[in-house]
């Protein structure tokens, strides 16, 4: 006597994506939300300390570069009212751009015109080459840290508009001042100069690339 035995279809359907997310969904959902949290431990509770630390042994490390950053801005701002707007396009908008011994580049933010000068055009230049190093340094670390707390506490404080910050291009270039557009004063241009040992620019001298 043969039997025959019943068998439900549903034994022989295919497996779909809403039985696989039925069977496995709580699983991923437990192990992504611990590795959410995981990660939020790590980053808010041991990466940020870390980065807090980092940022109160920096600041107390180079005080000097802040004051001779804030220094720098006062100096700019007395410096800027001897110097005359742009000759090319009459902007007001300047910044700083190069330096190098007794040279100092400036550039017109708007039609990137350069100029130079001498420690004697003015004796504001004298102090005002006291800061560059510091300046530079200080801009670095903004760049070196820009997404950490340290770059973000500098910027913030400084107004350091990160994103202006290349590897191609001087870092001085973040800092700005206001040119004179009362002084007449004529000075030389020069057309994207790279200060090198082997060069000498004056203001009375004239150099096109």
């Amino acid at each position: 006597m043969i039997q025959h035995t019943h068998v439900s279809p549903n034994l022989y359907e295919p497996a779909t994506l809403f039985n696989f997310l039925t069977d496995i969904g709580p699983i991923m959902l437990l192990s992504l939300s611990f590795s959410g949290a995981l990660f939020c431990f790590w980053y808010f509770v041991l990466e940020l300390n870390k980065q807090e630390m980092e940022r109160k042994i920096w600041l107390g490390q180079n005080k000097n570069l802040l004051l001779q950053y804030e220094d720098l801005h006062y100096l700019l701002d007395d410096f800027g009212q001897k110097v005359p707007c742009c000759s090319h396009c009459k902007n007001d908008k300047m910044q700083l751009w190069d330096y190098f011994h007794n040279l100092l580049v400036v550039r017109c933010t708007s039609c990137k015109m350069n100029y130079t000068f001498s420690k004697g055009y003015d004796e504001l230049l004298q102090p005002l080459f006291c800061q560059l190093d510091g300046a530079t340094a200080l801009v670095n670390a903004v760049s070196r840290h820009r997404h950490e707390l340290l770059g973000k506490h500098l910027a913030r404080k400084f107004s350091i508009d990160v994103t202006g910050i290349h590897k191609n291009k001087s870092p001085l270039g973040v800092i700005k001042f206001n040119a004179s557009r009362a002084n007449a004063t004529s000075i030389k241009s020069v057309f994207d100069i790279s200060l090198n040992t082997w060069e000498v620019v004056t203001p009375e001298k004239r150099i096109a690339s």
